[in-house]
């Protein structure tokens, strides 16, 4: 019966390590974090399976943003437009 240590040295000898048949830079997952719960899910999840809340992928200035970020934008340029007319 041969020995582990044999065996292995075997299957060395038959090793591809060409990276035609494994792992590439292309196969790395990116994760981010739920905007809801922020546990970290996969970069392309359409549902966050932590939460159950849907990911939105958004790239709108508008959007993410509280209600008062909202209000204080809208009085910055209506000071501006007062400003300017006087």
């Amino acid at each position: 019966m041969a020995s582990l240590d044999s065996h292995d040295d075997a299957y060395d000898d038959d090793y591809d390590d060409s990276d035609e048949g494994g792992w590439s830079d292309d196969d790395v997952v990116d994760l981010i974090e739920c905007p809801s719960c922020q546990a970290m899910i996969y970069e392309d999840s359409v549902q966050c399976p932590h939460c159950n809340e849907y990911i939105s992928h958004s790239t709108s200035p508008w959007s993410g943003h509280p209600w008062w970020w909202y209000v204080l934008a809208i009085s910055g340029v209506i000071a501006l437009v007062f400003a300017l007319a006087l």
